[in-house]
């Protein structure tokens, strides 16, 4: 009886030592976490006014990239722009203010890991309404402001992003990974505050035309009349 004892402590502690040496000379695989993204959009776009989408994240940290790919509904091309990090895995981006001919605006999420493999999820459609109200964050306000937009196709290089207005975009990404200032969205916006400026001087400088008798008078306004002094 206590020989088969022996042998059996001394097998038990054999098949120990074998799985010991086995994990000591093999690599262990472990079981990834699933990746999950939880994408979160508005009902609708505000006309002439920033989206913001969300996007949540599982495992938490780890991708290369996460954007927000967008475009006018009906436009043959998408433009994005990176989504910042709230921490947790946690994402958010605005987008661009839609002209009023934009009627829908088309988004998608893309996330890519640190090997490169990209996971997108299905198109999303907002309607573009006067009605739509959103309220930002300063930050988000602030992100809004200075938009850095990415381009997906060399056409879209020195042209104004369509569909879109140019408040608030800033810079470009261009489909070969150059960063430049967005110069025709400068430009037209230097020209929108200029017209603005002329508009407001004209509108402060007409004077009281009053027409009558063929001829033209330019009244100007008087001065009050000094109130007399008394007698003694």
């Amino acid at each position: 009886m206590d020989r088969r004892r022996a042998s059996q402590r001394f097998c038990s502690s054999a098949r120990l030592l074998c799985l010991a040496l086995a994990a000591a000379l093999c690599p262990v695989t472990l079981l990834a976490s699933p990746e999950t993204f939880t994408l979160t959009v508005p009902k609708c776009a505000p006309s002439g006014g920033n989206s913001v989408i969300a996007l949540s994240t599982t495992p938490e940290s780890g991708w290369s990239s996460v954007r927000t790919y967008f475009r006018k509904a009906g436009s043959p091309n998408f433009y994005y722009v990176e989504m910042r990090s709230a921490g947790l895995g946690k994402y958010w981006a605005a987008l661009p203010r839609p002209e009023e001919a934009t009627t829908v605006v088309e988004v998608q999420m893309a996330v890519r890991d640190a090997e490169g493999k990209e996971t997108r999820a299905p198109f999303q459609k907002l309607p573009v309404t006067t009605s739509c109200s959103l309220t930002l964050t300063p930050e988000q306000n602030g992100f809004a402001q200075n938009l850095v937009v990415g381009e997906t196709t060399l056409s879209q290089a020195g042209q104004v992003v369509a569909g879109f207005r140019c408040d608030g975009v800033i810079s470009r990404i261009e489909a070969n990974g150059s960063l430049k200032p967005d110069e025709s969205c400068r430009r037209i916006l230097m020209e929108e505050a200029q017209a603005a400026a002329e508009d407001e001087n004209r509108r402060r400088l007409i004077p009281l035309i009053i027409l009558g008798g063929g001829g033209v008078a330019i009244i100007a306004p008087k001065e009050p009349p000094e109130a007399s002094q008394p007698r003694p």
